[in-house]
């Protein structure tokens, strides 16, 4: 049995309905919304953050190697963003943001992030974006050991072990790192004879299987646990020496069964976190545990004209902290309701709404609208239109933190309409989208008239901006070349402020840059091949006032590529001309580096 369902932004796509992943249909997801996907297995990555940052358009905040790393879409915060892997959220219902290094995995098989807050049909979506974590397996057979290192002294190993027999499916992997992260760097123009020595050490098991039992009915089973150990960095000309020790257990069952003119699908899993955080310099010792479970339902019925939905979601977490004076626990549940027209293959509408239950209050209306129409006959020129409201509930920190938790928080309410226009053909795609979006309630934590930091729902917020894509690729017997251009331009203003601070009305907000601009070339001839990346990104304020600011920045890299059958070697060098740059205030950056990593598939 076959459906037409919109898989992409530019595409139509005929989807088999016994397709092999739960994941690969493209139900769960508004499709009419740009996305930005990457195949992590082509490329042989196993750091998460490094393909986010060369990959995409958002911006990546790290702190330094080894620090905490998040990322911002369109502007938003960092906790405004959610992270699904496998269907399963992995946000911190804690902290409200999850670090990306505690993400690295030696079996995930790509990435898709999807800005905006109306593009994901199930689940607690984020107001920024949600960022979209699988494992899946095609191949019969892999075997797949890579090993690598750079000048920072880092060793990482990974092993993967892929099988497919006729309907079964497994996949396990593990991944071993060790890392001084040692190394020079710039301090007022020149190098530093000081080095910064922040040691982490991470380790990842992993694990996936799936049948499907019957011509009508599929599932599969992922688990993943994670620790990770490491000194943060510590400001230039400061010493700290505080570390943090993560670890993460995650497992996530989804099951399908296919009728004659509907799809029924249930997520089901749990989500266990731990940190303990230690800062000798501020005596601060303290240790955090996190437990969720999860449980979506989706039910999608086709007629001739319309494919109605609906999900059922709920999320149950508590948390334990030295910051909280008990176990803190929360319910939150999620029912969407949608209809999307089908009849046309030129034109696809959807138009939803999602209803939000919390222990203490219930939103009825959370609508979202979206387009997609095609202009030519061979479909390669389209225009979609989105609307949509969202919410974000505060995390559990906002609320309950001993001192400064304020249990009386608004949730954050965001308004976003976005509008692209794109041309794919077989060798070059163009694209741009255009958007504007409003955060009202933004919950901040800032100092109140007694000094104690707490949050508070301070100002809304305006982004608007656009993104750019250009994809190029030629191909001439043995030699194939190929461009991928994204940018951004994204201005995030304070739309609306508290009392007192009127001045602070049009500024941009601190650490979002205004342009933001990637691009990797690509040459292969026969086995050999030459990778050069781009990165620019623009001046970041670090002051409300924006009187004080981080220097823009243009980072240069380039990899040499040697593949001989399936196996690969790759020399890599990064900040090639020595660039002298910081991604947060006295963060310390290195300087020229270089890596080596090899792979081996059998």
């Amino acid at each position: 049995m076959k459906l037409l369902c919109y898989h992409e932004v530019v595409k139509a796509q005929v989807v088999e309905l016994d397709s092999f992943r739960l994941t690969n249909a493209g139900i769960s997801n508004i499709d009419q919304h740009a996305t930005y996907r990457f195949d992590l297995e082509t490329n042989s990555s196993d750091n998460l953050i490094d393909a986010v940052n060369k990959n995409s358009p958002v911006f990546v905040k790290s702190n330094g190697l080894s620090g905490l790393s998040s990322i911002n879409i369109r502007g938003a915060a960092s906790h405004h963003t959610k992270i699904f892997w496998n269907g399963i959220n992995v946000s911190s219902p804690m902290l409200g943001v999850t670090d990306f290094n505690t993400l690295n995995s030696p079996i995930l098989s790509n990435f898709e992030i999807m800005p905006g807050s109306g593009g994901h049909f199930n689940g607690l979506s984020g107001i920024g974006g949600n960022v979209i974590l699988t494992t899946n397996n095609l191949s019969d057979y892999s075997f797949v050991q890579n090993f690598s290192t750079n000048t920072f002294g880092a060793i990482s190993s990974s092993t993967k072990v892929a099988r497919k027999i006729n309907s079964k499916f497994f996949k396990v992997g593990t991944l071993v790192s060790r890392s001084p992260n040692s190394y020079s760097y710039f301090k007022d123009g020149i190098t530093d004879t000081l080095k910064n020595v922040t040691p982490s050490s991470q380790n990842v098991l992993e694990f996936s299987f799936g049948d499907k039992t019957s011509s009508q009915t599929e599932y599969d089973l992922s688990f993943k646990t994670s620790d990770q150990s490491r000194t943060l960095p510590s400001p230039i000309g400061v010493s700290t020496n505080d570390y943090q020790d993560d670890e993460m257990h995650v497992i996530s069952l989804n099951l399908k069964h296919n009728f004659e003119k509907s799809i029924f699908k249930l997520t089901m899993g749990g989500l266990s976190q731990s940190i303990l955080y230690v800062n000798p310099l501020s005596k601060i010792n303290s240790f955090a545990n996190t437990k969720s479970a999860q449980i979506n339902s989706e039910f999608h019925h086709y007629s001739n004209w319309f494919r109605s939905d609906f999900s059922l979601y709920s999320e149950y977490s508590s948390n334990k902290n030295y910051g909280y004076l008990d176990r803190k626990k929360q319910l939150h549940s999620r029912v969407a309701i949608g209809l999307r027209l089908i009849k046309y293959s030129k034109l696809s509408i959807s138009v939803l709404n999602r209803i939000d239950v919390s222990e203490n209050s219930i939103i009825p209306f959370i609508p979202s609208f979206s387009s997609l129409f095609f202009v030519t006959k061979n479909k390669k020129l389209s225009i979609n239109l989105n609307a949509s409201r969202n919410i974000q509930r505060p995390s559990l920190n906002d609320r309950y933190w001993s001192v400064g938790g304020n249990p009386d928080l608004n949730y954050e309410d965001s308004k976003e309409i976005e509008t692209g226009l794109q041309y794919n053909s077989k060798s070059f795609e163009v694209g741009f989208v255009l958007y504007n979006r409003i955060i009202d309630n933004w919950i901040l934590w800032a100092p109140n008239q007694l000094g104690i930091w707490t949050p508070q729902n301070l100002k809304a917020v305006q982004s608007k901006g656009i993104e750019l894509k250009l994809n190029l690729e030629h191909k001439v017997k043995k030699l194939n070349i190929s461009l991928n251009t994204i940018s951004s331009i994204n201005s995030s203003t304070n739309y609306e402020v508290v009392e007192g601070n009127e001045n602070q009305i049009g500024k941009q907000l601190i650490y979002i840059p205004l342009i933001n601009s990637k691009s990797n070339l690509a040459i292969k001839y026969g086995n050999a091949g030459f990778r050069y990346n781009y990165q620019f990104t623009d001046k970041r304020f670090y002051t409300t006032s924006n009187s004080l600011f981080l220097d823009s920045y243009h980072l240069h890299g380039a990899s040499i590529i040697y593949h001989y059958k399936e196996s690969m070697i790759a020399v890599s060098v990064n900040n090639i001309f020595n660039a002298d740059f910081q991604e947060i205030l006295n963060i310390p950056t290195p300087k020229i580096n270089y890596s080596i990593s090899i792979t081996i598939k059998l």
